[in-house]
């Protein structure tokens, strides 16, 4: 039962010092540079939550207005298939960002790549809101015209919106 405890608070030492080969287990910490105490995981398990929110919320957001879509899409070639289309948009964007961005996540800031990725899904969120209003400013007799005119348009523009929140998301 001893060798646990030892065990335990070597690993402790090596995250502490980001797991170097320069460091043993036998040394003990510098003062002041111990690792932050959280008994029972309940900080961490909240910040993984909170991530995992935040990371879901846009792709949530995005394939949630299903009836929506169906009828801003009706005229368009994409209405049978659109849900597809965004899934696999967004997942496929996303692991390539991910990949993508593994190199630039150790050089750029933590706060420069939180406030990229809320700069970015501010856009994103702010242009489908003004998309979807803009045709409701329409008499009613010409909103039927106007999103079977305009439904492949609309299509695109939440495509572009649904990749370019996948690649938030993947910065993040």
């Amino acid at each position: 039962a001893a060798v646990a405890p030892a065990r335990s608070q070597s690993i402790r030492t090596l995250l502490a010092h980001g797991g170097g080969s320069d460091m043993t287990a036998a040394e003990p910490p510098p003062a002041g540079d111990e690792a932050p105490q959280d008994p029972a995981g309940v900080l961490v398990l909240l910040v993984l939550g909170l991530q995992g929110m935040g990371t879901l919320f846009a792709f949530n957001t995005i394939i949630t207005p299903l009836k929506y879509y169906e009828l801003r899409f009706a005229a368009s070639p994409f209405s049978s298939s659109f849900e597809s289309m965004l899934s696999i948009t967004f997942n496929a964007v996303a692991l390539a960002s991910i990949v993508a961005f593994q190199r630039l996540q150790h050089v750029i800031r933590l706060r420069t790549t939180i406030f990229a990725t809320l700069a970015c899904e501010l856009v994103v969120f702010a242009t489908l809101t003004v998309y979807t209003l803009s045709p409701l400013r329409r008499p009613a007799d010409e909103l039927h015209a106007l999103l079977e005119a305009s439904s492949t348009a609309s299509f695109t523009v939440t495509l572009c919106c649904t990749a370019l929140a996948a690649a938030a998301t993947g910065l993040l």
